[in-house]
């Protein structure tokens, strides 16, 4: 898959007068366009224009940053997944990473949707650049216009539902699942559809809102486990952070708007359009974290609700073994674990599996 400098090296590409444009103004445009963006809650500019003082800066740092964003996690959680869907549609898709991420994996044909015509025919530079097919385009306010085009295997809304939803008049739930409902209607059936939104705790509510009020015939896929009802309470919300490598320019944009830049956090939930609703028995790693210098502490959404797996340091082999599992992994464990006061202890001759979703339980066990 390509890197964060390959992208950065595209947008670059798509934007040649770039280099007419010095590092304090790229920077100062993205120092703006973040505490908007913060303030506004309009993460994707799907239903409005942020302004900034350089409209091109403006052009290149949506695509450059909030674009790598989307590119980087799309592409993230189809590998997951497995999912390599033969077309897809990008709904409030700006100039389309998430479209491109799935081209890179091999996708066929993909179909972006968004207000602007401009940043629609940036999309097409920037495919090619990549050496992408070149998308199809609707221009169309997804307030009130629908996706026209023929069915697709996936649709995708890049951290766009909840700010279109809130734009329309009434109840932003109602507006989102109505919005979802249209977006399944070209789906074909045991196809997918993607909900990425910011990480943040507004996110991370509306998501999960939106998963515990879902209409039947879906199967969510991920990040939850098979509870009815997400198990997450306040003044706690269901995200994740990994580690993200943009390319140099990106980099330095960010260090000088003092803005950090070494990772992503989000919320999103994969669904699945299906009849047959398979159980899922893994655990989801949420996060974890040393607890003082003795152990470590995994936090895991599990069919039974949350619990906290707590490994000490003189476990080697299992204290060690978490370096290797990523935040957002599928576990299972193949051993009954004794609950402490600290949560449920990993022992030496604990098997706790990391799965591959999307087909076999990797031997990722401790060794």
């Amino acid at each position: 898959m390509p890197s964060g400098q390959d992208y950065e090296d595209w947008v670059f590409t798509a934007f040649p007068t770039s280099s007419q444009i010095d590092w304090d103004t790229l920077a100062n445009t993205y120092r703006d366009l973040s505490a908007q963006v913060i303030s506004t809650h309009l993460s994707s500019g799907s239903t409005g224009k942020l302004e900034t003082k350089n409209s091109e800066a403006n052009h290149i740092i949506w695509a450059l940053i909030y674009g790598y964003r989307t590119y980087f996690l799309t592409s993230r959680l189809l590998q997951q997944f497995g999912i390599t869907p033969n077309s897809l549609a990008e709904f409030g898709s700006g100039v389309g990473p998430g479209g491109l991420a799935a081209s890179q994996l091999g996708t066929k044909r993909v179909t972006l949707l968004d207000h602007s015509r401009e940043k629609l025919q940036q999309s097409a530079r920037i495919y090619a650049a990549s050496g992408s097919s070149s998308p199809q385009i609707q221009v169309a306010d997804l307030r009130t216009e629908t996706y026209s085009g023929t069915p697709v295997n996936m649709a995708l809304f890049s951290f766009s539902l909840a700010e279109l939803s809130r734009s329309i008049p009434g109840n932003p739930m109602r507006n989102s699942l109505a919005l979802l409902s249209n977006a399944l209607e070209k789906v074909s059936e045991e196809g997918h559809l993607l909900i990425l939104e910011a990480g943040t705790k507004s996110g991370a509510h509306f998501v999960q809102d939106l998963r515990d009020n879902l209409p039947g015939g879906l199967e969510i896929v991920g990040p939850c486990a098979s509870q009815p009802k997400c198990p997450m309470d306040e003044p706690d919300w269901c995200h994740f952070t990994w580690p993200i490598s943009p390319g140099s320019a990106t980099s330095r944009i960010a260090a000088r708007a003092k803005r950090n830049l070494d990772r992503v956090h989000s919320s999103w939930l994969l669904i699945k359009k299906t009849k047959t609703k398979s159980a899922s028995k893994h655990w989801r790693l949420l996060e974890k974290r040393p607890a003082g210098k003795a152990k470590i502490q995994a936090r895991c959404c599990t069919p039974d609700g949350l619990i906290t797996l707590t490994t000490l340091k003189r476990n080697k082999t299992h204290y060690k073994w978490w370096d290797e599992v990523e935040v957002g992994a599928a576990l299972r464990s193949e051993s009954s674990l004794e609950k402490k006061g600290d949560g449920f202890r990993v022992e030496p001759n604990s098997k706790i599996l990391v799965l591959d979703e999307h087909s076999s339980p990797q031997n990722k066990a401790p060794t």
